[in-house]
């Protein structure tokens, strides 16, 4: 959680910003309540520029009123849509885990296959949510709510470090998605998580998510993605064709029922797969502890706490340090907001109000609860005070015996009516100066302004400068209070420049992909302020890059060093302690960053046995090769030797004895004998060795 300083939000604590979207902010947060209550949680924020949005705002807040009705233990639970100076956010339960994407990310990073049952059991977790959501009526009016989620993919499936597998972002995805209903040809969702319905943009149904959930089973057992192309409209494209490669060639583990299972889930028309999300988890389920008796969901713990063993204890430690810097009086506000949210008194909430799509459950309290909202506090009071004034006089009546006050006389009335409330000087100014002044929708001026206002009154104040955030704010016009400064924000630009430099230098660079016509040094211009971009580099002879890169600056530079493509080749050998040699170079059996394309000589030896040499091209990043040596065939003859007087025999160094020496065996090939006797010099000779014959040495040692 790095320098992140914890900041109140209402009656949260923003404890992080953990990402940042095109829609929305997304913050790791804390609630306070009464008596010590305390809770981990979500906050998804919309971006400023959304919040403008009526008809946005609208869908959103009818779509989050659909999702807290979703309660279920599969699915992230929204618990509260509210709205704190301008902007609406959502809060929902935080998943202490990672979602589904990171666990195959680090799966293939260590090598470490997802077990099988594991991969079932998790992939029945999510059915079960999403039939559950499927099938969910109105409690009131028991109209079907007909939830589709539409954007399953495995950034949306989120699994604790406990095994609690959570779909999340239900009410956001249906929001952005009939956000663009009437925009023809428009495609929202992750393209090659979408089925074949959804790329042809058809009529959805719940079977659609089916598909998709589908999908993710497929990816978790191969290890590799299903329909993903080199661009959007392949992807589509293959989806539409829906060609499935067998998952058994993928995943020799996998059940073949398991391939049957996947095969009805991907079937191309919507009537020949499974009809709902319960019926494939029943399958899955029956298959699991048919294949997997002893399985037990403890698993998905012991698993994902293996995988993710020094990140559990990083971020265990970062939560703890993010929680040391809240403050004392940080806590004690957010219980406050959080007292007087319990009675309507501080941020806005909106889901104690009903969802407006299924059945009218307006009441005549509910519509008195909402005039007050409109209200706003200041008008809380006055109403409250006049009520107060009001019983006050009526008890005062009551106790004392005072008579009711009396009519007014047309003589006072006409007195009364021409009182003229008090009035007061005001001074408006603003940093910086020279900005407009409008009170009650009415130009006054300019800043440094003063004005004559009558007392004791609410007004409308309106504060405009341009290139300036416009201030708009309800006071009192209190003569205590006759100073009022405001500090102007200047509008943030909405466009920005990302200067982009590599090493080396020539990179393409693609953006959301799409070729911008620019190798690095290249300065890519009119990026969304706050947006997210996929930047792609490639470059030939180098690994690709692919990131995603935040707009957070109308000048943005990003540096990036590229790696050349290296290629790994591995040498089996039997035996193993062998001798080899790359290129005449002596080498492990791992040879590591060798070029591709290029063809290399390994040579592989060992004394006794046969040497292999062989021309190795190498094509791929990862190359295996196996050399088996085989023993030489050792082809014998034998000395006989005889010496005159007696003389020790030593043959290539080695002593065989006194002479006479008869057969004695020895290998085919050239041979040095020394004969030595301590009265004479020795003699050295050299003898060949034929294949099945004995050769003879004889020698007299004083006549040699």
């Amino acid at each position: 959680m790095g320098s992140f300083e914890p900041f109140l939000y209402g009656k949260y604590i923003i404890l992080n910003r953990l990402a940042i979207g095109g829609m929305a902010e997304v913050f790791f947060a804390k609630s306070y309540g009464v008596r010590g209550f305390q809770r981990l949680l979500v906050i998804k924020r919309i971006l400023p520029n959304l919040s403008k949005d009526e008809e946005f705002v609208e869908m959103f807040i009818d779509e989050a009123k659909i999702s807290v009705e979703l309660n279920h233990s599969n699915i992230c639970q929204v618990t509260d849509l509210g709205k704190i100076d301008d902007n609406y956010f959502i809060a929902m339960e935080f998943v202490n885990g990672k979602d589904l994407r990171a666990i195959l990310k680090k799966s293939y990073i260590l090598q470490s296959d997802i077990p099988v049952d594991v991969v079932i059991f998790m992939i029945a977790e999510v059915l079960k949510g999403l039939d559950y959501a499927h099938k969910r009526e109105d409690t009131i009016t028991g109209q079907a709510f007909s939830v589709i989620h539409r954007d399953i993919s495995p950034q949306n499936i989120m699994v604790s470090y406990q095994g609690d597998v959570k779909i999340v972002d239900f009410g956001i995805a249906k929001t952005e998605s009939k956000l663009h209903r009437t925009q023809a040809g428009v495609l929202k969702g992750k393209f090659a998580y979408m089925s074949p319905e959804q790329a042809m943009g058809l009529e959805l149904d719940p079977r659609t998510d089916i598909f998709s959930t589908a999908i993710i089973l497929y990816e978790l057992l191969a290890k590799e993605r299903l329909f993903l192309g080199e661009t959007d409209f392949q992807t589509l494209e293959n989806i539409k064709n829906c060609s499935i490669p067998s998952i058994l060639e993928k995943n020799s583990q996998v059940p073949p029922e398991l391939e049957e299972i996947l095969g009805k889930a991907l079937a191309q028309k919507p009537e020949d797969r499974f009809q709902t999300a319960g019926d494939m988890q029943l399958a899955l389920t029956k298959l699991l502890y048919a294949k997997f008796p002893d399985f037990q969901p403890d698993q998905v713990t012991q698993f994902l706490q293996r995988l993710f063993k020094d990140e559990i204890k990083a971020e265990n430690q970062s939560l703890k340090a993010a929680l040391d810097k809240i403050s004392d009086e940080q806590i004690q506000k957010a219980e406050s907001a959080s007292a007087l949210d319990q009675d309507n008194q501080h941020h806005q909430t909106i889901l104690s109000t009903p969802a407006p799509k299924f059945g009218s459950l307006h009441s005549a309290h509910s519509a008195k609860v909402s005039m007050m909202h409109r209200l706003g506090l200041p008008g809380k009071m006055a109403l409250m005070l006049a009520v107060a004034f009001s019983l006050y006089y009526i008890m005062k009546s009551m106790l004392i015996g005072a008579p009711p006050p009396e009519k007014p006389t047309p003589q006072q009335s006409a007195q009364t009516k021409t009182e003229v409330p008090a009035q007061s000087t005001f001074t408006i100014s603003s940093m910086p100066s020279q900005a407009d002044v409008w009170i009650n929708g009415e130009k006054k001026g300019i800043t440094p302004l003063e004005i004559i206002l009558a007392t004791q009154q609410f007004v409308d104040l309106e504060v405009i400068k341009q290139g300036y955030i416009p201030i708009k704010k309800e006071f009192q016009t209190d003569p205590s209070q006759s100073n009022i400064t405001l500090q102007l924000e200047k509008i943030k630009p909405t466009l920005g420049i990302l200067s982009i430099n590599t090493d080396p230098e020539g990179v393409k660079v693609f953006i959301d992909n799409e070729d911008t016509g620019q190798n690095t040094p290249a300065n890519i211009n009119n990026l969304q302020l706050n947006q997210s971009y996929k930047l792609v580099l490639k470059k030939e002879g180098y690994r690709s890059i692919t990131q995603n890169v935040l707009i957070e600056k109308p000048e943005q530079e990003l540096s990036i060093e590229l790696q050349k493509i290296t290629a790994t080749l591995k040498i089996h050998t039997v035996p193993q302690d062998v001798v080899i040699k790359l290129d005449d170079k002596n080498q492990n059996h791992l040879i590591e960053g060798l070029k591709l394309d290029q063809t290399y000589t390994v040579s592989v030896s060992k004394p006794g046995y046969t040497t292999v040499t062989k021309k190795v091209l190498v094509q791929n990043n990862y190359v295996e090769l196996d050399i088996e040596l085989k023993k030489e065939e050792i082809k014998m003859g034998s000395l006989s030797v005889s010496a005159t007087p007696w003389a020790q025999v030593i043959v290539d160094g080695d002593v065989v004895g006194p002479s006479p020496i008869l057969n004695h065996a020895l290998q085919v090939g050239a041979h040095e004998v020394i004969l030595r006797h301590p009265d004479f010099d020795d003699v050295k000779k050299s003898i060949t060795i034929e294949e099945g014959q004995n050769s003879k040495i004889i020698i007299d040692l004083r006549a040699p």
